[in-house]
């Protein structure tokens, strides 16, 4: 017998090793997931995000201390290769001088953080701007002092719109109640609800009644958040104040038992903290957005190095100064496959598991944790993280008798995510191998609902291409050109133009003829469907055609 060369013994091997890998998939007890219809639950994901502290105190760690190249290559592996779009930015609150008179400069944002807009904004001209107050306010309940809070924030905003630069959503006070050294520290829940409708009155008065406020944003789902949520649902107008329920995830996240509690008022929820392992972060985003979360934003972005192990959970990147390079977690591999599956726009489902529906809730410590639903352009995705690994089984009762459709498979364990062929359901069912610390992401290849814009978010056509593009705006009026080779048109057919604001309400819609002409130059004066002006503020233009979505970012001054 000749003895194999050394080619011939790697090909044995890796063929032994992937069959061994198949046996011990298959031999652990298969999972199914159930994947129930819309008549029983659907909310339309946002998308991902992250925050940021690069600030000048931060000293190397401030963002514009380092290599150009370097911070523009992290903004394009977040808000390009993986497609996040939520920019979370603490801000302080001023301080108060001797004669109890606001004393601070609004231009506090635009120092800290304008090159890491700029930089983002390059690669995701949409990009939704977060604000999140860290500075506190008085627990002395008197109505003059919450409203001196709420308008210092309004100032912070209203200079950075000034300068171009619109925030789309705010917080209220950040992780309410946690920390015993807060003023507010075991202050009654009610504290959080007026707050909420004084900082609320504020924006209005300061034009800013476009920015959606979200909160409590405590550092847990625990009882306090429970006492604060049920607060603000039972006063009228604080529910009316507030856009999205929002908490953070650390030791205590999202159940289905809390989000009972908030679903039914039709808010959106944002989880708008998280840190952890790498495996870890993929399980909580994954069972927090299949239980009703529409935005999910970790903790930490793109940072500077720290030498403390702690801290690398914190972040799913960081540059490291010492080096001039950049270190990339795995946990943002993990986080990219699921926001490239579980694309922005995309109508969830709520899923359930054989194994248990506790079992899919991070209190339980999960082995598996699932998200499955349809895409803006009408083709279902399925996704799963899995740390023990084994066969599981989406039964997709939407689709039940369905066969022959066939769902391509990305699979992320080790480095970035990979494309690993096809696989077919078959009545209804679909299923995969999933080997543990695995990341696995399926989407059909066809669509199989009607595209829907489900809130003016995504870009299914080539981003590189920019079928949109925001040439100025002057008196009101806003020019968009638009690229109609970057949605594929050449075969003709009517193209739509159409305006929303950042809660996904249609504003306008500009026609625009056959989709067969080279190139279009439209201009917005602001007016809307009913013939009215629409207010200053930031807004969408969505291009469609046929299954093919491009939008960009719009402000009106």
């Amino acid at each position: 017998m000749q003895n194999p060369s050394g080619k011939d013994t790697r090909v044995v091997i890796a063929a032994i090793a992937a069959t061994l890998l198949l046996v011990a998939t298959n031999s652990r007890a298969a999972v199914t997931i159930t994947v129930h219809p819309k008549s029983e639950h659907s909310h339309v994901f946002g998308g991902f995000g992250c925050s940021s502290n690069t600030r000048p105190d931060q000293g190397t760690g401030f963002y514009d201390s380092w290599a150009e190249d370097q911070r523009k290559e992290m903004a394009r592996l977040t808000w390009g290769e993986a497609d996040f779009q939520v920019l979370r930015l603490w801000a302080k609150r001023g301080v108060e001088n001797n004669n109890n008179d606001p004393d601070y400069d609004p231009q506090y944002l635009l120092d800290c953080y304008q090159t890491l807009i700029d930089e983002a904004l390059e690669v995701k001209p949409d990009l939704t701007l977060l604000l999140a107050p860290t500075g506190w306010a008085s627990n002395s309940n008197v109505d003059s002092e919450m409203r001196s809070y709420g308008a210092q924030y309004a100032r912070q905003v209203n200079f950075m719109k000034d300068h171009g630069y619109i925030f789309g959503a705010s917080g209220v006070i950040n992780e309410a109640g946690t920390h015993p050294n807060e003023p507010y520290h075991g202050t009654p829940p009610q504290y959080f609800h007026d707050l909420l409708k004084a900082y609320k009155d504020e924006f209005v008065k300061a034009g800013l009644d476009y920015v959606k406020l979200i909160g409590p944003e405590c550092s847990n789902v625990d009882g306090y958040s429970y006492d604060i949520i049920e607060s603000v649902i039972n006063d009228p107008d604080a529910l009316e104040a507030i856009d999205g329920f929002s908490t953070h995830c650390y030791s205590m996240c999202l159940t289905k038992e809390f989000m009972d509690l908030c679903e039914p008022t039709g808010k959106e929820y944002w989880m708008t903290e998280s840190s952890g392992g790498d495996l870890t972060q993929a399980l909580k985003a994954a069972s927090e957005i299949n239980l009703g979360v529409t935005h999910w934003v970790h903790f930490l972005g793109y940072t500077s190095y720290d030498p403390d192990p702690k801290q690398r959970g914190t972040r799913f990147m960081w540059y490291r100064n010492d080096l001039g390079n950049i270190e990339v977690f795995q946990k943002y591999y993990y986080l990219k496959n699921l926001s490239l599956t579980i694309s922005p726009g995309t109508r969830v489902r709520y899923c359930t598991s054989s194994a248990g529906n506790e079992t899919m809730q991070i209190p339980s410590n999960p082995s598996l944790t699932a998200i499955a639903g349809v895409r803006p352009e009408g083709k279902w995705a399925l996704a799963a993280v899995s740390n023990g690994g084994g066969p599981v089984t989406f039964d997709v009762k939407e689709l039940a008798g369905e066969s022959g459709l066939a769902f391509t498979v990305y699979r992320c364990k080790s480095g970035d995510r990979k494309e690993d062929g096809t696989v077919e359901m078959q009545n209804g069912h679909v299923s995969v191998g999933i080997g543990g610390g695995e990341v696995v992401g399926l989407v059909a290849t066809e669509a199989t609902e009607e595209p829907v814009l489900s809130r003016a978010r995504g870009n299914v056509a080539a981003r590189n291409e920019r079928p949109i593009r925001v040439e100025n705006s002057m008196g009101g009026t806003v020019r968009l050109r638009l690229n109609m080779a970057g949605l594929g048109t050449a075969r003709g057919g009517p193209v739509r133009l159409a305006i929303y604001d950042m809660r996904g309400e249609l504003i306008r819609t500009l026609p625009l003829g056959d989709a067969r002409q080279a190139g279009h130059t439209v201009l917005w004066n602001g007016g809307t469907q009913g013939g009215r002006r629409a207010p200053a503020g930031v807004y969408s233009a969505v291009l469609t055609y046929g299954n093919s979505l491009a939008s960009a970012r719009v402000v009106r001054r």
